[in-house]
């Protein structure tokens, strides 16, 4: 699916619109490059430490490059980890947030994007505030590389911004020759069709029909994407080098891929790190005499967008709202101890996962925290070990400042087929109850972006009635009764009651009861309180638009 470029009226942000455009840099035309590299694994670098000799090209470039070894992405998938590196926001107040496109366009930058992922597509918003946006969907890195340089060679002489994103890596993996099956075992691939998406692997998979060798050889696949996109980019670097001026250029991942690591495949559907550790590299100008450095604290995605700007020069007075940090003075003489000091300790949200129960978590310094939303269970790693899963009261609190949602404690009331109304009684008045949303508790969530409705609301579960002296609470089934529900209170000092009309009460701890007929089991853990918000852009897909995200498994 080819589209051809889309001339955009360029937005002014409102704190910009008495600021006069930057002069041009006395050196030439200042210039920033932002390559975003689709499904790559930080694992799979060699300068990230594989032996595998995939990326000659990057590993150049890192040699000269600041090289963040921490960075994480905001999201396991395309969309919301791109609207943070574009915007500088987490992904949901990034939906209404101006773009990279707007903040150097008012500022006198041509600006344009090239992206081959329907996911980025003009309608989402990605092409906002860019002059020039082509979405090339599922292109290969040569044509995304030779687009990109007509433009920059037509443009030479401006100061520019250029979005630049590769597909590749990202299934089919059919590399262009010689690189399809560079790393590939002809016996291994055992009957493999060239094309399967995600819900063909795991479908086999779970039928015991996807042999280790055939595992083997998907991975193979992957591989050469990665290798061929290393050669397309080196090509990009040789002749961006070429060019008038000064070049920032940035390098960065959305998510990574999972190979059976912890049991899956592809990506969407965990918060694991080969899911979420991301690529991020900035390479200086040539020439600029600046040594390549490597930096270990914790960053994000989010933080692209003010480091960007700094680069440019833009007066920080005139930046919107962002939630990442500019991390330009991390290279300065001697670095900045106290900006290193605050990226350790800063929360780092982590969650918008499709393909699997809802979970949110947070990074800080050495400890990822993971809360899932139906059931309250916690995983805890630090400094790559998991840890006990008792709750802890700080990276709660971390969670708690990362996403801007409350986390609570109570019981969360689990449930099938509610047979009739069910009473519960509590010693102490209660602090919140609710529905929890059924889409939370869904294995694959409905694509709300792309015009998909949920198959339930949390009306269809139950409807709750609490006394005016918030210790009784009724559940009433509704239409399809089965889900969770969450009742926020101290679960170590308030017991559970509970009956049905006319019935005597029966005392409830943590686990599975027989109440009023029906199943019903008490888990106490921590809750993400999350306001419910209304996803303010929603499209109309063509049928190419349709059709290509059927073809990767995101439309059923």
């Amino acid at each position: 699916m080819r589209r051809s470029a889309i001339g955009l009226l360029v937005g002014t942000l409102a704190s910009c619109s008495a600021q006069a455009p930057p002069a041009p840099s006395q050196t030439g035309p200042r210039r920033v490059i932002v390559i975003g590299m689709d499904t790559v694994r930080s694992d799979h670098m060699g300068f990230m430490g594989h032996s595998g000799g995939l990326t000659p090209a990057l590993d150049a470039v890192a040699r000269e490059a600041v090289v963040f070894e921490r960075a994480w992405a905001p999201a396991p998938r395309t969309r919301p980890s791109f609207r943070s590196a574009t915007t500088g926001r987490w992904p949901i107040p990034g939906r209404d947030a101006p773009t990279l496109g707007t903040m150097l366009g008012a500022h006198g930058f041509k600006t344009a994007g090239f992206v081959a992922n329907v996911q980025l597509s003009e309608p989402l918003g990605f092409a906002e505030g860019f002059d020039t946006w082509v979405l090339d969907n599922m292109a290969n890195a040569d044509a995304q590389v030779d687009a990109a340089l007509g433009w920059l060679r037509e443009n030479a002489h401006a100061d520019a911004l250029m979005s630049l994103h590769l597909m590749d890596p990202h299934i089919f993996y059919i590399a262009p020759q010689p690189f399809t099956d560079r790393y590939t075992q002809p016996g291994d691939r055992e009957g493999m069709p060239d094309k399967y998406n995600r819900a063909h692997v795991i479908k086999q998979d779970q039928r015991g029909m996807l042999t280790a060798a055939q595992k083997r050889w998907i991975q193979g696949r992957y591989q050469g994407e990665i290798a061929f996109m290393d050669q397309e980019l080196g090509r990009l670097v040789d002749a961006v080098d070429a060019l008038p001026g000064q070049t920032w250029m940035v390098f960065h991942s959305d998510h990574g891929e999972e190979f059976w690591d912890h049991g899956g495949f592809e990506h969407n559907h965990s918060l694991h790190d080969e899911l979420i550790s991301a690529v991020l590299m900035v390479r200086p100008p040539k020439g600029s005499g600046m040594p390549g450095r490597r930096i270990e604290r914790p960053v994000s995605l989010v933080d692209i967008p003010p480091t960007v700007l700094s680069l440019m020069g833009v007066d920080q007075g005139t930046w919107p709202t962002f939630d990442g940090i500019d991390l330009s003075p991390l290279w300065g003489e001697g670095g900045d101890e106290a900006l290193a000091k605050q990226l350790s300790e800063r929360p780092l949200q982590i969650g918008h996962m499709m393909y699997s129960r809802e979970q949110w978590g947070v990074i800080r310094g050495d400890d990822k925290y993971i809360v899932t939303t139906a059931t309250g269970e916690i995983d805890w790693v630090r400094a790559g070990l998991k840890q006990p899963g008792a709750a802890d009261a700080g990276l709660e609190g971390a969670l708690s400042e990362a996403t801007g949602w409350p986390v609570l404690r109570g019981w969360r009331v689990l449930f099938r087929d509610l047979a009739g109304p069910v009473r519960l009684r509590f010693q102490q008045p209660v602090s919140k109850v609710t529905v929890v949303d059924p889409e939370a508790l869904r294995m694959r969530r409905a694509n709300l972006a792309w015009g998909e409705h949920p198959e339930r609301s949390p009306e269809d579960v139950a409807t709750l009635s609490l006394s005016e002296d918030g210790r009784e609470l009724e559940l009433t089934p509704g239409a399809a009764p089965t889900g969770v529900v969450f009742v926020g209170l101290d679960v170590d000092n308030n017991a559970v009651r509970s009956g049905c009309s006319g019935d005597g009460d029966a005392v409830l701890s943590a686990g599975s009861h027989q109440v009023c007929g029906t199943n019903i089991e008490l888990r106490s853990g921590p809750y993400l309180d999350q306001p419910p918000t209304e996803f303010t852009r929603q499209v109309d897909p063509d049928e190419d638009s349709i059709e290509a995200l059927k073809t990767l498994g995101y439309l059923d």
